[in-house]
């Protein structure tokens, strides 16, 4: 069987968290002696023909495949009306049986209540009318595009994944019945060529303790909250952000180390910047313990990184995380309330647990997200798609 995969970029962000979650499906098909894998890629743009050109050509070099797998997020096809045209571009120029994997499903943006909880979001209240009004008035908008797209997207795939079931809630609405599908986040094998005390020392950490954020830096990833966080945590305790800024967020780095600067921990905190991966492997094994305070998610691949490495992992109370457990009981630790005080203290708790070894519910749920394991599901789903199997009533 030919299983297709189509890549989308950003400019300068080819490395970004979703065009690497298609590329690894990739790698692990090319695995598999029975399956031929096809490839295309394409970066978008601000220039809209340019980009329809570029998703039309990608999409032809998939056009003898059984099935093409591709990613869909309103971010990575460009929010607003051209989603829908691009995802037109590429459904017409492919022609073949599709498979997407839905990203990135927040509560606001497909909220089974409909548009009036958009529209609670979107008032900014204190700002001027005249403020107020834009931001309901294109809040809407999105809903409406995005609504169109995604049903759009549901309509033409013979299938269509999420990686929770709280996402699959989220958009159930949209979906035909029976369309939508959950297929947890895969785990990459990682083969560490360091010990956590080595990678420590290459990193030239001393006796402090390593609390790390892994990932591009935005606002929803609770970055402020463990800066106020770190301010009621004792000395020998640092934070690193390990990851540079996702793509127009440079104001908000500067915000957070304003924050630093401002609560007393800036010579505690350490922003790295852009990682290339042998960095990155470097920074997750030397870490002590992995703080994942998001205060929205949809998949997290920060996540997934951090159960490759088996490090205990502290995450805030949202469904996702919650889910998590109960796949592995006691993977992932929870801290609430969502504030400074509940974040500083849970990892107060947790810290005596965090030693050089891996974890052991967190080394449980590696082996049950493995690469391979949530492939195999990946598989099935690809056979339906093409007509090979007969899906299951």
């Amino acid at each position: 069987m030919r299983v297709g995969y189509l890549h989308l970029a950003l400019p300068g962000y080819d490395q970004a968290g979703l065009t690497r979650y298609g590329r690894r499906l990739a790698a692990e098909a090319r695995r598999r002696p029975e399956l031929e894998v096809l490839e295309a890629e394409a970066t978008l743009d601000h220039d809209v023909a340019a980009n329809a050109a570029r998703l039309r050509a990608a999409a032809r070099q998939l056009a003898q495949a059984d099935v093409v797998h591709l990613q869909y997020s309103r971010y990575l096809w460009r929010a607003g009306w051209q989603q829908r045209y691009y995802w037109r571009v590429v459904q017409r120029a492919c022609g073949r049986p599709l498979v997407a994997t839905l990203h990135d499903i927040y509560p606001y943006f497909y909220p089974p209540a409909g548009a009036p909880a958009v529209l609670r979001g979107a008032r900014a209240p204190g700002a001027p009318l005249v403020r107020q009004a834009k931001s309901v008035l294109g809040a809407l908008k999105n809903y409406w595009l995005d609504g169109l797209t995604v049903r759009a997207v549901m309509r033409a795939c013979r299938a269509v994944l999420v990686c929770t079931a709280e996402e699959q809630r989220r958009a159930a609405h949209l979906a035909p019945p029976g369309r939508l599908r959950v297929i947890p986040h895969f785990v990459e094998a990682r083969r560490l060529t360091v010990s956590h005390a080595a990678a420590r020392q290459q990193l030239g950490f001393g006796a402090e303790i390593v609390v790390t954020l892994q990932g591009f830096l935005y606002p929803n990833k609770g970055h402020r909250l463990l800066v106020r966080a770190l301010a009621e945590l004792p000395p020998h305790v640092r934070v690193h952000f390990a990851g540079g800024p996702a793509a127009g967020q440079g104001s908000y780095v500067r915000e957070v180390q304003a924050l630093a600067d401002a609560s007393g921990v800036a010579s505690r905190l350490n922003m790295t910047g852009y990682l290339t991966d042998d960095e990155m492997e470097l920074h997750l094994a030397a870490s002590d313990l992995a703080v994942c305070p998001f205060s929205i998610v949809s998949a997290s691949s920060s996540l997934a990184s951090w159960i490759s490495v088996a490090r205990p992992i502290l995450a805030s109370d949202l469904p996702q995380m919650v889910e998590y457990g109960r796949w592995a009981p006691g993977a992932v630790r929870i801290f609430r309330p969502y504030t400074p005080a509940a974040l500083a203290a849970a990892i107060q708790a947790v810290l005596p647990e965090c030693g050089a070894d891996d974890d052991p519910a967190v080394g449980r749920l590696r082996a049950a997200l493995a690469m391979p394991v949530v492939f195999n599901t990946h598989l099935d789903c690809y056979r339906q798609a093409a007509g090979t199997i007969t899906a299951p009533s």
